[in-house]
């Protein structure tokens, strides 16, 4: 049913590209993508599409920061005004490709991991007027394809989970600036499209871990699962798997790929962004 509904959509509908979409909910376990897009290649006119989402609040205001496909990826801005994103520009642009935009508050200060693997680092860039200018500010790790780096303080460790040829790493520091080194257990998963790709923000409830994965055996961005982390040190990681979280809709959004979350606290609920592909 799945194959005849693709070639269904594929001949009476337009494709569309990655696009997102955002929306609040009580429960950040049980999120609804049937919902209108908030954020579009239309937002700029050297957009191919617009994908992974990172929600940041300074202050009273709310910014999403997300890749933006030119010929490469760089890494464009929002502002939330009503209910409605406003886009402020691109606020990030390399010689090399950019994506998955991470924003990070350490001492006051902003700080954005971006992936940049198309030079084999995980690099630091640091807010110098925040949100619209971004300086080069640290190489954390080199020498190979960092995929999608995403770092969590647990206990008295900084944990950075990246995806290195299909294989989940991690990597642990006391600081966040680094020194990052290599778990001993390193790979993960290895080479395995099922649970080694992250996929944004973790949650942390009733002081348990649950991290979002990327389920791409089947296909690219086929769907988004929750792990739930029973054991993290720097000499132990165990976890499994918890629940299906996103997966493409077939109502109001016709996506038949997803592969990102993000989230913030708002108002006593939860302001929630991720992307989609597929047809309207």
């Amino acid at each position: 049913m799945r194959f005849l509904k693709k070639k269904y959509l594929k001949f009476t509908s337009k494709k569309s590209e990655w696009k997102i979409a955002t929306t609040l909910v009580d429960d950040l376990f049980n999120i609804n993508t049937d919902i209108d897009f908030s954020i579009d290649n239309s937002i700029y006119e050297k957009a191919r599409f617009v994908a992974d989402p990172f929600l940041v609040k300074k202050d009273n205001d709310i910014y999403i920061f997300y890749e933006i496909m030119e010929d490469k990826g760089v890494i464009g801005v929002s502002k939330l005004e009503g209910n409605s994103w406003k886009f402020l520009g691109v606020v990030l642009n390399e010689t090399f490709h950019l994506s998955y935009p991470r924003i990070y508050k350490i001492d006051n200060e902003f700080f954005m991991i971006p992936e940049s693997n198309a030079i084999n680092e995980v690099r630091i860039y640091k807010a110098t007027n925040f949100p619209y200018k971004w300086e080069y500010y640290k190489t954390l790790l080199k020498g190979k394809k960092f995929t999608d780096p995403t770092i969590i303080k647990w206990e008295d460790y900084y944990y950075m989970f990246v995806m290195q040829g299909w294989s989940l790493e991690i990597y642990y520091s006391k600081d966040f600036f680094g020194e990052y080194l290599p778990h001993p257990k390193n790979p993960f998963y290895k080479k395995n499209k099922k649970f080694s790709r992250p996929a944004g923000d973790f949650i942390i409830k009733d002081k348990t871990i649950y991290r979002p994965i990327q389920d791409c055996h089947k296909y690219y961005g086929e769907k988004v699962y929750l792990m739930k982390i029973e054991k993290l040190s720097p000499n132990e990681f165990k976890e499994k798997k918890y629940k299906l979280f996103l997966k493409p809709s077939n109502k109001k959004w016709n996506i038949r790929k997803v592969h990102h979350f993000s989230f913030i606290p708002y108002n006593d609920k939860y302001l929630v962004a991720f992307d989609g592909e597929g047809y309207e």
